[in-house]
C-alpha cells in the first residue's frame, strides 16, 4: 500500500513522541517531547571552570547540556585558586550561572630577622587556639604549634612551652584554655603559667569563609598588645599557611609598640 508523504511525516512524528512517552512516563507525549528538546547553559565568573551534574561531569564552561530526568539537579562548577560554587534546582533549569570566589592567598612572609630588637625578652604563653569546627580537637592544637614555633623562631621572646603549661596547669585547667578568650580568663592563665604574655587565636566561619583572629595581652597590665585579623577564603586546612606570617606581623606590632 501506497503511503503519501504527509502521512509518513505523521508516522515518524508519532514514532518520536511515542519514544518521549516511554522516556518521561506519564507525561503527555507534546509535554514529554517539549521535555526532550530541553537545553541548559551553564556559565561561570571567571570562565573555563568545570562543571558537574548531581557528580557527573558535564563539561567546561561555558557549555549546553540536554535535559535530564531526576528529582533534583545539583550544579558543581571548580577552578583552579577559587572556591567550589553550587546550586541547585528542583526542576531542570534554562541556564545557571556559577560565581567562583578566588581563594585567598596568605600574607606575604613576615620576616623574622627584620622585628624589632629587645633589650630583655618576656616570657609568653601561647594558649590552643578556639575552634568550632569538627576536627576542633586537632585543629586548635596544631595552629597552635605554627603559632609557638614562629614565637620561639623570632627569638625576641622566651616561649612557656606546651609541655611546660601542662606541668603547670591541672588536667582540668589545661583542658579547659581552649574555652577562655574574655580579658580576665586569659589573664588568670597568664599568671598560672607564670607568663608576661599571653597569646590567644581563635577561629570563626562567616559563610564560606574563615576569620584567623590572634591577640597578645600584657598579663601584668591586661592590656592588648597587639592583635590581628585574616580572613581565609579556602578550605580549613589551609588555615595553617596564615598562621605563621599572622603571628609574626602581631609581633612586629607588639614590639613596635613597647619601643
Amino acid at each position: 500500500m501506497r503511503i503519501c508523504r504527509w502521512g509518513l511525516r505523521s508516522l515518524c512524528f508519532l514514532g518520536v513522541l511515542g519514544t518521549a512517552a516511554a522516556q518521561f512516563g506519564c507525561l503527555s507525549p507534546f509535554k514529554a517531547l517539549a521535555r526532550a528538546a530541553q537545553s541548559c547553559r551553564i556559565e561561570s565568573e571567571p570562565t573555563g571552570a568545570t562543571v558537574s551534574i548531581n557528580g557527573e561531569y558535564v563539561g567546561a564552561t561555558p557549555c549546553t547540556v540536554g535535559y535530564r530526568d531526576k528529582d533534583k539537579y545539583e550544579f558543581v562548577a571548580e577552578l583552579n585558586g577559587h572556591q567550589p560554587a553550587k546550586k541547585s534546582f528542583k526542576e531542570f533549569p534554562r541556564r545557571v550561572l556559577l560565581k567562583l570566589t578566588p581563594l585567598s592567598e596568605p600574607p606575604g612572609d613576615c620576616e623574622l630577622n627584620t622585628l624589632p630588637e629587645v633589650a630583655t625578652r618576656a616570657s609568653v604563653a601561647v594558649l590552643d587556639f578556639q575552634c568550632n569546627e569538627k576536627d576542633a580537637k586537632q585543629l586548635g592544637p596544631a595552629l597552635a604549634d605554627y603559632c609557638r614555633h614562629t614565637v620561639q623562631a623570632s627569638q625576641r621572646y622566651v616561649l612557656v612551652d606546651r609541655e611546660n603549661m601542662r606541668t603547670l596547669l591541672s588536667e582540668e585547667d589545661f583542658a579547659a584554655t581552649v574555652k577562655c578568650d574574655n580579658t580576665e580568663c586569659l589573664v588568670d592563665y597568664g599568671r598560672k603559667l607564670r607568663a608576661q604574655k599571653i597569646i590567644h587565636g581563635r577561629v570563626s566561619r562567616v559563610g564560606e569563609a574563615y576569620v584567623l583572629t590572634i591577640k597578645m595581652l600584657d598579663v601584668g597590665s591586661a592590656a592588648v598588645d597587639a592583635l590581628e585579623n585574616a580572613k581565609v577564603v579556602a578550605g580549613v586546612e589551609q588555615l595553617v599557611d596564615f598562621v605563621p606570617p599572622t603571628t609574626c606581623r602581631l609581633l612586629r606590632d607588639a614590639l613596635t609598640q613597647a619601643r
